[in-house]
């Protein structure tokens, strides 16, 4: 990645999702293991090289009638001392920013999954900040 300012960025970004990740497992699990599965692939497609992590949970997932506010900035499903709604905005202006994309999916255990994909150091799509 070329910015000086990426990496506190994409630390920020983790954390936002790894916190939410805990949050959605508080109380749901019992006595069952809970984790977060992280995943990560290298994608070439039209001599284009992207970056693919899959951050997935085991917690109560996301109701599909939400799906589409999530990324919206104070949207929030946790009570007002829990969390202000920006985590998930700020992790989507974070990955826009560096030319990729985030989506959210049902994780196979019935969790979340997030998927970001990001272009690789000197293949910024157009449009993003380098």
């Amino acid at each position: 990645f070329p910015s000086h300012g990426t990496l506190p960025q994409l630390q920020e970004l983790f954390i936002n999702l790894f916190v939410n990740a805990c949050g959605a497992m508080d109380g749901k699990n019992g006595d069952r293991e809970k984790f977060i599965d992280i995943s990560t692939h290298i994608l070439e497609q039209d001599n284009i090289s992207t970056l693919r992590i899959q951050i997935s949970d085991n917690g109560h997932g996301i109701s599909s009638t939400i799906e589409s506010e999530i990324f919206n900035p104070f949207f929030t499903t946790k009570p007002s001392e829990k969390g202000t709604g920006l985590g998930l905005s700020i992790c989507y202006g974070i990955v826009k920013s560096h030319g990729g994309d985030i989506h959210i999916s049902m994780a196979h255990n019935a969790g979340a999954c997030f998927e970001i994909t990001l272009p690789l150091y000197g293949q910024a799509r157009e449009g993003s900040v380098p």
